[in-house]
């Protein structure tokens, strides 16, 4: 055994070893990547009953008392996706696809076509990598949205070819065949009108597809002391509702009448209007806080 084993592996010429060392070598490899296989798709599958048993929270909490060895969700998450995704593949153990490669294909995202490219070529004996798997996932999504916009233009010439029919139909009718071609133009117009809907689905389809970047909120000095203000405003708001809405309306209208003489109503627009335009960014605010104690726990 080496001294110290932190040091890397020695690269060592195949020549060293004879041609039965080199077969007996090979058969093991290939035995220690059946077990490793076989391994994670077993554990995937003992998780996955776990997760259904009990709830996400109690879960997690066991996940953390038991395997405090993983340093995280994701590996968990790994281990279930392979089992869900690979568990079934026929003789899977005996491919030549890495660990890091398995993980990479089973993501929830990774399009069926990459894992069935990944499984014919490994079948083919070729070793799959992560850095191939990526390679491989990259060139599926290409594909997708490929397809994606081919139906877009498709779809565009349709619409295109409905019009033109409709127009030309409506312009080159009599007004004695206007009747009996009305209810032909109505079909032509919900086909192209399906059609356009067709487009915008496949073009939010096609959105989704398309990496998303991350915007940044423009930040500097005057918009973080707008937005202390605004919090220390709402703190003393909060201080101050010691009365209800309905008393302090009725206070002002008492007070419009007595005092001003002006018609309470007009007297409280303002405050009506200001009260709305309040309540409508109180409502943008606490569904941002959501938003991002969802994105946080996720």
């Amino acid at each position: 055994m080496p001294d110290d084993l932190s040091l890397p592996f020695e690269l060592l010429p195949d020549e060293v070893l004879t041609p039965a060392d080199h077969a007996f070598l090979d058969t093991k490899a290939e035995q220690i990547r059946a077990v490793d296989t076989n391994a994670v798709i077993e554990i995937g599958r003992h998780l996955i009953e776990a997760k259904a048993r009990v709830s996400e929270g109690q879960f997690l909490s066991w996940l953390a008392r038991e395997f405090p060895q993983w340093k995280s969700r994701v590996t968990a998450w790994n281990y279930m996706n392979v089992a869900e995704q690979f568990g079934d593949v026929q003789h899977v153990e005996h491919l030549e696809i890495t660990q890091a490669a398995l993980y990479v294909l089973a993501g929830p995202s990774v399009p069926e076509v990459a894992r069935e490219d990944a499984i014919e070529q490994a079948q083919a004996g070729e070793h799959i990598t992560k850095a191939k798997a990526e390679e491989l996932i990259q060139a599926a999504r290409a594909a997708e949205r490929e397809a994606i916009e081919q139906q877009i233009a498709d779809l565009e010439q349709l619409i295109q070819e409905l019009s033109g029919n409709i127009e030309g139909r409506v312009n080159n009718g009599i007004e004695r065949a206007v009747g009996p071609m009305r209810k032909q133009i109505a079909q032509l117009e919900k086909q192209r009108d399906d059609a356009r809907t067709s487009l915008t689905k496949a073009r939010e389809k096609l959105a989704e597809k398309r990496p998303k970047a991350k915007a940044a909120p423009a930040v500097d000095g005057t918009t973080s002391f707008r937005a202390m203000c605004i919090l220390q405003a709402v703190e003393a708001l909060h201080r101050e509702l010691k009365i209800t809405p309905k008393e302090c309306v009725a206070i002002q209208f008492e007070v419009s009448e007595r005092l001003t003489g002006e018609a309470p109503a007009i007297k409280l627009a303002p405050a009506a209007t200001q009260a709305r335009a309040i309540m409508t960014w109180c409502q943008e605010f606490l569904a941002e806080m959501e938003a991002r104690k969802g994105a946080g726990n996720a």
